[in-house]
């Protein structure tokens, strides 16, 4: 029970945001009537909710209750009128952030007297909005995220910004925390995928996390892998060669392709420079009956790629040996050496059947003359003899 002419401290018993002990002064002038006690003040946003009570004692001719409201330091002005059995008002005419004081008064008899409580002071505020993510970059080797506040701050600048972060498809973590609009995340991994969001604070509590953006950090870059279906045909001055992009540009724009050649067996040397947008090259600087040999690679920021598997090639190409790629380069030489073997096989054959006709005929010559001579020199000797008459 109050008693008039003493100071007393009220606290409210509901849970509030923000709990206010209010010290209220009661008018200590016998015989007055009793003023209202304010014994809680909630504030949150948008919104200032007070709570009074009075003394039983208070006489029969209580017709109401009048709030009052004061920007600062103004004079209190009315904002509602309120029954004998209402002890609450709920104001969400406010401004988040600005400093409000109320006052509850009793209305006696006609209304015309009023009697005042002490005045209490609050200010409507609440979280801030979630910030307005705005980009996610790579700078060097770390990543830089950047935002924004939002408008709608709860009455209370955020004083304090915190950084989530996540890989895949995984649960938001704390990355850090920052003053400023900026944040640099030294911690990431080439190759892997980032997801940031970020939450505000003031001193009203936090807010719900901003949109999410994403960043997958790239890998250093690598010289690239050499290029693909590498191939060369005939035309009827030279050679055609063509080929397709590497499969891995090793993370560098492509600069060019560079052409090797190599003449009989000898060491390939560069033989053109090529723009990257370049897939095919003439060469006619070739000499019947020769053999070339070829292969490419390719070239970006980093460096120069292998070189493909060299390809090896005779000018001119029998018609079956037309667009020669570097899997059929064995069998070609091995189907040359073939051809060249049967031809000398095949002379040594001939020389051979040649040798022997020419030693047949020699041969049968001499038999015959050794036949003839003999049986010439007897008949004669036979005749000789036969002819001579005898002797007497």
């Amino acid at each position: 029970m109050l008693t008039t002419g003493r100071n007393a401290l009220f606290r409210a018993a509901v849970p509030v945001m923000f709990l206010l002990m209010t010290a209220v002064f009661l008018p200590g002038t016998a015989g007055s009537e009793p003023a209202p006690v304010i014994v809680s003040v909630q504030d949150g946003a948008g919104y200032v909710r007070i709570e009074w009570s009075i003394s039983p004692e208070a006489p029969e001719n209580l017709t109401g209750f009048r709030v009052l409201r004061a920007f600062g330091e103004e004079e209190p002005e009315p904002i509602a009128l309120l029954r004998p059995d209402e002890f609450s008002y709920n104001d969400t005419d406010v401004a988040n952030g600005t400093l409000y004081r109320y006052i509850a008064a009793a209305l006696y008899g006609s209304g015309m007297e009023e009697v005042r409580s002490e005045p209490v002071s609050a200010v409507p505020g609440g979280p801030p909005g979630p910030p307005h993510l705005l980009d996610v970059v790579m700078a060097g080797d770390h990543v830089v995220i950047t935002w924004t506040e939002n408008e709608e701050n709860g009455g209370f600048p955020p004083d304090r910004f915190i950084i989530q972060r996540r890989t895949g498809s995984g649960n938001f973590t704390l990355l850090g925390t920052a003053t400023e609009l900026s944040y640099n995340d030294t911690s990431v991994v080439p190759g892997t995928e980032y997801h940031y969001r970020v939450i505000a604070s003031n001193e009203r509590g936090v807010s719900q996390p901003g949109s999410v953006l994403s960043i997958t950090i790239p890998r250093p870059p690598e010289i690239p892998s050499p290029p693909r279906e590498f191939r060369i045909s005939t035309t009827g001055n030279g050679f055609i060669i063509s080929w397709i992009p590497p499969a891995d540009d090793g993370g560098s724009d492509l600069t060019g392709y560079l052409l090797y050649k190599g003449v009989n067996g000898s060491r390939l040397a560069l033989l053109m420079e090529l723009d990257p947008g370049t897939l095919m090259a003439n060469d006619t600087l070739v000499v019947e009956r020769s053999s070339y040999t070829y292969a490419i690679s390719c070239v970006n920021g980093v460096g120069e790629s292998p070189m493909t598997e060299p390809v090896s090639i005779i000018f001119p190409v029998r018609e079956d040996d037309e667009g020669t790629s570097g899997n059929a380069t064995g069998e070609k030489q091995e189907g040359i050496g073939s051809v060249a073997i049967f031809i000398s096989l095949g002379i040594g054959a001939v020389l051979i059947i040649l040798a022997l006709m020419i030693y047949l005929h020699i041969t049968g010559r001499i038999d015959e003359e050794e036949l003839e001579g003999p049986s010439s020199g007897t008949g004669e000797t036979e005749g000789s003899g036969t002819d001579a008459p005898p002797d007497h």
